[in-house]
């Protein structure tokens, strides 16, 4: 999947709660969401039913990380990716 000219890491939350990230084909924890977000990489989080989460669960990542990551780049990250569905 590719957002622009970058790759996105497509992350999907099942209801066993857990997060399954399809390119690395492994469970993922808040706190590596967090890491990949702080290395530049744009993620998109989906539901059991393809529904978009991702604004909800950054939220999540910053409520349980913030002190790890910084909070520049998640707010940078969440500009883009929701640039022009402020209506929403």
């Amino acid at each position: 999947m590719t957002y622009g000219n970058s790759m996105v890491y497509l992350i999907k939350r099942f209801k066993i709660r857990k997060y399954y990230d399809y390119q690395q084909h492994r469970y993922q924890t808040f706190e590596a969401i967090g890491k990949l977000i702080a290395m530049g990489m744009h993620v998109k989080i989906v539901d059991a039913k393809d529904e978009d989460i991702t604004r909800c669960t950054l939220l999540k990542v910053l409520g349980i990380r913030s002190s790890e990551i910084e909070l520049v780049k998640i707010v940078k990250l969440v500009r883009e990716t929701f640039k022009g569905r402020t209506s929403e």
